[in-house]
C-alpha cells in the first residue's frame, strides 16, 4: 500500500512538473527582453532535459518493478504446482486471517472514530458551560454597572431570537444538503 501511495505520488509530481514547465515555457513566450528570454530558453531548455531524462529513469524503475513482481508470481504459481479442488489449501486459511485482520483494524478505526467524537463532544460541553458562565458574569456585571431591566430583557430576547435564527438556519442547509442528495441518486 505504501508503495502505491509513493508511485501514486511520484506521478502527481511529474504531472505537475510538466504542468509547470509548460507554464514556464508560456512565460517565456511572453516576455519582451529579447536577451532575457533567450537566457530564459537555455534555462528552459536545460530543466525539460532533465526532467525527460528523469521521468524516463522512473517510467523504466516502474516497468522493471512490474516484470520483477510478474516474474515472481510465475514462480509462486510454478512452485506451488496444481493441487487437488477436494483437498483444503493452506491458502485460503491464510485469506481468512488476513480477512479477520481486516475487520479487526476496521473495528479499531470505527473505535477510534467514535472516541473522537466522544471527545468532540465533551469538549463542546465544556465550551458550552463556559460560554454559560461567561454570559451570566456578564449580565451581572451589567446590572451592577446600573443596566435597566427593560436593556437586560431586550438582551435576552435579542439572544433567543438569534438561537431561534441559528437553527431554522441549520434546519434549512440540513433539507437542502438531503434534497441535493436525493436528486443525484435518484
Amino acid at each position: 500500500m505504501k508503495n502505491t501511495n509513493t508511485q501514486v505520488g511520484i506521478a502527481a509530481m511529474i504531472s505537475q512538473t510538466a504542468t509547470t514547465l509548460k507554464q514556464v515555457n508560456d512565460l517565456i513566450a511572453r516576455e519582451s527582453n529579447m536577451e532575457r528570454r533567450n537566457m530564459a530558453k537555455q534555462e528552459y531548455k536545460s530543466l525539460n532535459a532533465k526532467f525527460t531524462v528523469l521521468k524516463a529513469q522512473y517510467d523504466a524503475l516502474r516497468e522493471s518493478k512490474l516484470e520483477h513482481e510478474r516474474s515472481f508470481k510465475r514462480q509462486q504459481i510454478v512452485q506451488t504446482g496444481f493441487k487437488n479442488p477436494n483437498e483444503r489449501s493452506h491458502h485460503s486459511y491464510d485469506n481468512h486471517s488476513k480477512e479477520a485482520s481486516v475487520l479487526d483494524m476496521g473495528r479499531e478505526r470505527v473505535d477510534d472514530f467514535i472516541q473522537m467524537g466522544q471527545n468532540a463532544l465533551d469538549t463542546l460541553k465544556v465550551q458550552r458551560s463556559t460560554f454559560k458562565s461567561f454570559e451570566r458574569r456578564a449580565l451581572d456585571a451589567a446590572q451592577r454597572l446600573g443596566v435597566s431591566d427593560s436593556v437586560m430583557k431586550v438582551i435576552k430576547g435579542r439572544t433567543a431570537g438569534d438561537r431561534l435564527i441559528f437553527r431554522v438556519s441549520c434546519l434549512i442547509v440540513v433539507v437542502l444538503l438531503l434534497w441535493i442528495l436525493y436528486k443525484r441518486l435518484f
